[in-house]
C-alpha cells in the first residue's frame, strides 16, 4: 500500500513542480564542513601490515558558485562548480 502511494506521489510530482522560465539566476555559496561523530566522521583508523595510521578530521571549507537557467514552464537546469577543502591531522 505504502509503495504505491509512494509511485502515485512520485509520478505526479512532475505536474505539480514548474521551473522559471527565461529566468538565468546566478548564486554563491560558502558552507563549513565540520566534523562530528553523529554524522561518522570522527577519526578513522587505518592498519596494514605493520603500519597503522589515525586520520583525524578538522574544520573545512566548501566555495563554489551555482548558475540556473530555465528553459521552459518545466524545465531549468542547474549547473555550478564547487572547492572542496577538508583538513586532517
Amino acid at each position: 500500500m505504502i509503495k504505491s502511494i509512494a509511485i502515485a506521489f512520485l509520478i505526479t510530482l512532475p505536474c505539480l513542480l514548474f521551473a522559471q522560465k527565461d529566468v538565468t539566476t546566478f548564486g554563491v555559496q560558502l558552507k563549513p564542513m565540520i566534523p562530528s561523530k553523529f554524522f561518522n566522521s570522527g577519526v578513522t583508523t587505518e592498519t596494514k601490515d605493520y603500519l597503522s595510521v589515525d586520520f583525524t578530521p578538522k574544520v573545512g571549507w566548501n566555495f563554489g558558485m551555482l548558475m540556473r537557467v530555465g528553459f521552459t514552464d518545466m524545465f531549468s537546469l542547474e549547473t555550478g562548480i564547487n572547492l572542496v577543502r577538508r583538513n586532517y591531522n
